[in-house]
């Protein structure tokens, strides 16, 4: 089903279905108090930008587009007096009858009869915005109301359109009318447009399960981002909206058909490097920017961490869970792969850490082209690759750290590449993701069911492991493009045939295992199977640490469940010294 689901490993990645991505150019109108210049087409939705705004980060964003879009029945209805009530007092001036009779002439008589209001889009940039597009008998009709943080209008903007293009020609309009839905929970609004299979996956119930899940992990949307809906993908009609929730910022990706019916709604975190980072350095080590390429369309970058006092030093390449993750592996208020780069610099050990495909460019993740390859394993093996050829570290001492998904691939990577000296898996698995999931969806009913009015979430719980009982023993005999779990079927056989204890028989090379007893997505029958394994293999040794969770962090939680793992994540934390030592003494002892 296409809805809402935490990630099977480390990234909380919430997906509704899957879709993807060049960014359309931002247009800013003039800094004018009431704009009517006439467009021959519609441009993506802009706003006006003010230095000297105050922040509006304590406006309540409902109210404020109830507010906008009552001012845009007010300068219709030609009820100034309203506008200008609502005003502040050196904007009040500037709205004289003249003006708005004027603005009012180049505008709305133009566009012809009201018919309704399409959408309503809050943006943030100095002020807070909020966009209204009216359409009318003979055009539309942008209104733009720009809000101080005392809730009063200090400037507003009317464009006539009289070329207001349909989906799918331009679906902008639409993919702002669903967002708006989505936003405000009116789920006619979101799913207008939908496709009858998009409908059935994504039930006004299931719908309302999806919002309540992510209200708890991020909070409510506050506003966006950009002040445009991006054409991430115009062949295949897929759009981009970056949104600032209370506690994280997500990417909405939305796919439209060739009939103009919205058939993926995407939410992904965005873990973006923020504008001012910049390379770390401290007197024991000093960071340093690199990239490299496995397809000439997606360069990757990262950080190579270095010790100062430790030439030619060993190097650890750090491979992420699962989802679009920074470099960092940032997730809410923890990043355990910085934790990682400089515990081991401290220690006299260099790491890489690189942001990973999807997270930089969203459309490697689409359907037909997502696998574990374009998702893992070719940018690892780009990143071993440039590793090799950097005389700052000894070529010879190359090792891997994969963590959860990454951890599942590490007798994978030690079979195909031999020329490593060493591999670590932190919170990975030998079994298959079909089983994990399964477990994963188990507990959470478990623990659903003892919630009350969790109805819902219980029924769509169920329809999944109904989904996992049919689907995944049958796997091969499925075609590539069907779904399971809103994941390709080419992606989990992708995924099945690079993991798993198979790949421990075609390689001696020295393997870590590093398992968390409070880890509440990878279990103790995981930590079971590698114990097993260590037996058989004498390269394998295992390691498990009470109370750490899945970062490999001292658990918050009395008593750690599933349903709780967000609220073990939200807490700032580091990943335990003891996992660090651990690491640091397998590289530098090579066993």
């Amino acid at each position: 089903m296409r809805k809402c689901v935490s990630s099977c490993f480390a990234a909380i990645s919430l997906v509704l279905m899957a879709c993807s991505p060049k960014p359309a150019p931002v247009t800013e109108k003039a800094d004018v108090p009431v704009e009517t210049a006439k467009e021959d087409e519609p441009q993506p939705p802009t706003v006006a930008n003010d230095a000297a705004a105050q922040n509006a980060a304590g406006l309540n964003t409902k109210d404020v587009m109830d507010k906008s879009a009552q001012a845009a029945e007010w300068f219709r209805t030609k009820q100034w007096d309203k506008i200008r009530e609502a005003a502040s007092t050196d904007f009040r001036a500037a709205l004289t009858d003249d003006q708005f009779g004027r603005d009012w002439d180049a505008s709305v008589a133009k566009a012809g009869e009201f018919e309704r209001n399409v959408y309503r889009l809050p943006f943030k940039q100095d002020h807070f915005v909020v966009q209204v597009l009216a359409k009318h008998s003979n055009g539309a009709v942008e209104h733009n109301y720009v809000w101080d943080d005392a809730g009063h209008l200090v400037k507003m903007s009317v464009t006539y359109k009289d070329a207001l293009k349909s989906c799918p020609e331009d679906c902008r309009a639409d993919v702002a009318a669903a967002f708006e839905g989505f936003m405000t929970g009116d789920y006619a609004l979101f799913a207008k447009n939908a496709t009858e299979v998009l409908r059935q996956e994504l039930s006004e119930e299931a719908f309302g399960v999806a919002r309540a899940q992510i209200q708890a992990l991020a909070g409510d949307i506050e506003y966006l981002n950009s002040p445009s809906i991006d054409v991430k993908d115009a062949v295949n009609r897929v759009y981009t909206l970056n949104a600032h929730h209370a506690k994280m910022n997500f990417v909405y990706l939305i796919t439209f058909d060739g009939e103009g019916r919205m058939g993926g709604f995407v939410l992904n975190p965005a873990f973006e490097k923020p504008a001012n980072a910049q390379p770390e350095s401290t007197e024991r080590w000093t960071e340093t920017e690199v990239s490299f390429r496995a397809d000439a369309q997606y360069p990757i970058s990262g950080y190579l961490t270095l010790p100062k006092d430790a030439p030619n030093p060993p190097v650890v390449i750090l491979v992420h869970g699962s989802g679009c993750h920074d470099r960092n592996e940032t997730l809410m208020e923890n990043a355990p792969f910085r934790d990682i780069a400089h515990g081991l610099a401290e220690r006299g050990i260099a790491t890489l850490r690189y942001d990973k495909r999807c997270m930089l460019y969203p459309d490697s993740a689409v359907p037909d082209k997502l696998t574990v390859q374009t998702e893992v394993t070719d940018d690892f093996d780009a990143a071993v690759r440039m590793i090799q050829a950097d005389a700052r570290v000894d070529a010879k001492r190359i090792y891997v750290l994969g963590h959860s998904l990454g951890g599942m691939l590490v007798p994978y990577f030690a079979s195909k590449h031999p020329e490593l000296a060493g591999a670590v898996s932190m919170a990975g698995s030998l079994r298959s993701l079909f089983e994990i999931l399964a477990q994963q969806l188990q507990l959470t009913l478990a623990e659903s069911r003892k919630q009350p009015g969790s109805e819902a979430t219980v029924a769509i719980l169920e329809k999944n492991m109904r989904e996992l009982d049919d689907k995944a023993g049958r796997l091969d005999a499925l075609a590539d493009d069907e779904k399971i779990v809103d994941q390709p079927v080419r992606y989990w056989k992708s995924l099945n045939a690079a993991s798993g204890a198979k790949w421990l028989d075609t390689t001696k090379m020295p393997i870590l295992v590093l398992q968390g007893s409070a880890d509440m997505q990878v279990y103790s029958d995981d930590y079971d199977l590698w114990l097993a394994a260590e037996k058989q293999h004498s390269n394998i040794r295992c390691m498990r640490f009470e109370r750490l969770n899945h970062l490999m962090m001292p658990t918050t939680l009395e008593n750690p469940n599933i349903v709780d793992v967000a609220k073990d994540y939200s807490v700032a934390s580091k990943v335990d010294d003891k996992v660090i030592d651990a690491i640091a003494s397998f590289v530098q002892n090579g066993k």
